[in-house]
């Protein structure tokens, strides 16, 4: 394995590989006052490590009621969690294209319930946005098993669970911290890989936040479970199983329109897929790179160092040791 150089700027060299400007937002909101390397970026609830500001949010997180007509998209960061939620976006339609056409984005259709903005007032918290919305809301959360709000993890609210191996999980969190300047992150991937292993990543740790959905796979019947590279490599089995769960019955047809719309380089073209409305607000910056920024399999080949790899294999290896309840769960890496 090549040493690669992760000190470059990762511009976005656009779908032809020709390099895209984005305009520089009109307002460039302040950084945080809890960044990255603070102290107190994280705080521990309930075995969950929620970063800042999001932990701001959580006694009305824990206070929301969950109605069992509910969809709620629940992952990590960076595990395919908006590729998820634009799917079944495409499911509750039926499969009609124009749902990824009319221009909404895909942060107005699906709700981040730990979301705030400290600049914001609190009655613009998705949470408190999400009380004034008639159930069949359609939510996603980072939060683990265990640190869900007790009506949406006993309320009959259909949950869907979506996690990707550990080794590109750790790139794609590299480059997603590099692009939000208000988080100041100063680092390189090596310090993304060792707060992978040393249980300190956001919404980690990542084998627990793992183990608390799917342990109780056979115990709750409103969980759906499946892979990033479930959906890379059997798209269209994964989506039928999963429509049926959501309680819809799509025709292959249907189920093509929605692969076609939500493939990488038709969500990177989309606007509302790729979420530039976070770039104009200057929560992201697309001259770094685009929210959808690969989508592969494997990328961990390319950016990895081998003593990168080795402190991974050593840690994956400990922790399915440590969690028997992921006994005959298997990654897949290319």
């Amino acid at each position: 394995m090549d040493s690669p150089d992760h000190s470059r700027e990762n511009v976005d060299p656009g779908l032809d590989g020709q390099v895209v400007r984005y305009p520089i937002p009109a307002v460039i909101p302040p950084v945080y006052t809890v960044g990255y390397h603070h102290a107190d970026y994280l705080k521990r609830y309930k075995e969950c490590l929620v970063r800042y500001p999001m932990y701001l949010t959580l006694k009305e997180v824990q206070k929301f009621q969950a109605s069992p007509l509910d969809i709620v998209v629940c992952s990590q960061p960076r595990t395919g969690t908006t590729w998820l939620s634009s799917i079944i976006t495409g499911i509750l339609a039926e499969g009609d294209r124009s749902v990824y056409r009319d221009g909404v984005p895909m942060s107005t259709r699906w709700n981040f319930l730990c979301y705030c903005d400290p600049l914001q007032p609190e009655e613009r918290w998705p949470v408190n946005l999400l009380r004034k919305m008639p159930p069949g809301r359609n939510i996603y959360t980072h939060l683990s098993y265990d640190a869900l709000p007790s009506s949406l993890a006993q309320g009959g609210a259909k949950k869907v669970y979506i996690y990707r191996n550990p080794k590109d999980t750790v790139v794609a969190t590299y480059y997603h911290l590099v692009h939000q300047p208000r988080v100041q992150f100063k680092g390189d991937l090596m310090d993304v890989v060792e707060s992978f292993v040393n249980d300190s990543q956001a919404f980690g740790p990542y084998f627990q936040h793992l183990a608390s959905y799917w342990k109780r796979r056979g115990q709750d019947p409103n969980i759906f479970i499946c892979s990033f590279e479930d959906l890379k490599n059997d798209f269209k089995p994964t989506v039928a199983r999963l429509a049926k769960y959501l309680g819809k019955n799509l025709s292959p047809e249907q189920i093509g329109v929605i692969h076609r719309e939500t493939d990488f380089k038709a969500a990177q073209a989309n606007p509302a897929l790729n979420k530039i409305e976070r770039h104009v607000e200057g929560i992201f910056d697309f001259n770094k790179h685009p929210f959808v920024r690969n989508g592969s399999i494997g990328q961990w080949k390319k950016e990895f160092t081998p003593a990168m790899n080795s402190k991974m294999d050593s840690w994956i290896e400990r922790k399915m040791i440590e969690h028997p309840e992921l006994r005959g769960m298997k990654f897949v890496y290319e």
